[in-house]
């Protein structure tokens, strides 16, 4: 049997047609590391930039004056009845001259919305300092890296934060190169991932150290930037701590952040005759204190 023209010329066609490939399976991609984007970093290479932005901020923080208005509270067993008062205070920090120490004081105006006295000193339940020179500082720095476990948190908090545990290594109890660091201390960060600011810190101790130790159990900082002309550093705002026993509690706030500048004047051919020396007063009790 012939075929007509056109088919012959269609069976031709069609054997002379490549034979189409079937397409290849898509190769998985890697996400694309960019030095902008601090989770793309391995987490070594992420504490090291935490770590510098926390030298940034030791080197950084001026001489200071700040505004603390603090709730501080006693309950039972510390005391037979629960006793709260309000302190307003101006609260200074001083940089050392040649070193990178800074010097805390606190100055009490108030108590209960009343001029405070010296005399007041033994109604104020608990007192907190420590946190500008310790805090995160302390925990995120090259000198604490052997000394301390760091845990990152997969991904971001709610808050869009990063999360990050860390816990004090057995050995730092024998070790003197980590005396800033109190045995069984547990703690934890959140920091902003866009500069690495530390935003929140809090450590927690056990409570036999804790008394051992005369140091509070537990403590946390918030920190938010506070200008100083051209210059921005992020400073604590909100400072919470508690005794062992959580029968001492201490939360203050934070604002109005200025210079601290001292002005001296010295008139030539002045001479000043030494003041006369009173007796000593009675030193009252210490207050219970925090050391960060």
């Amino acid at each position: 049997m012939k075929l007509p023209l056109f088919a012959l010329v269609l069976l031709t066609m069609q054997a002379a047609a490549p034979q189409q490939q079937q397409p290849a399976p898509p190769r998985p991609t890697q996400p694309r590391m960019t030095s902008s984007s601090p989770l793309n970093d391995s987490f070594d290479e992420l504490l090291i930039r935490i770590e510098t932005t926390a030298a940034q901020y030791r080197s950084l923080i001026p001489s200071l004056t700040v505004d603390e208005t603090a709730d501080t509270w006693v309950t039972p067993p510390a005391a037979p009845f629960k006793h709260h008062v309000e302190l307003k205070s101006t609260f200074r920090v001083v940089r050392q001259p040649n070193s990178p120490n800074l010097k805390e004081s606190r100055e009490i105006t108030q108590i209960d919305g009343k001029p405070y006295l010296p005399e007041d000193r033994a109604r104020i339940p608990m007192l907190f300092d420590g946190a500008f020179s310790g805090g995160q500082s302390l925990y995120f720095r090259p000198e604490s890296r052997h000394c301390l476990t760091y845990i990152a948190a997969p991904g971001l908090t709610k808050d869009k934060l990063i999360q990050i545990t860390f816990y004090a290594q057995k050995s730092v109890d024998n070790d003197p190169t980590c005396s800033a660091i109190t045995p069984g201390l547990k703690g934890g960060a959140r920091i902003e991932p866009l500069f690495l600011q530390v935003v929140h810190v809090e450590r927690t101790i056990p409570t036999p150290i804790a008394i051992q130790r005369k140091t509070a159990s537990f403590s946390s900082v918030d920190y938010a930037p506070a200008d100083f002309g051209d210059l921005s550093v992020w400073l604590p705002t909100l400072i919470i701590a508690s005794t062992p026993d959580d029968s001492r509690h201490f939360a203050a706030r934070y604002s109005n952040y200025h210079h601290l500048t001292v002005n001296s004047t010295i008139l030539p051919g002045t001479i000043t005759e030494p003041e006369k020396s009173e007796p000593p007063k009675p030193t009252p009790p210490p207050l219970p204190r925090l050391r960060p």
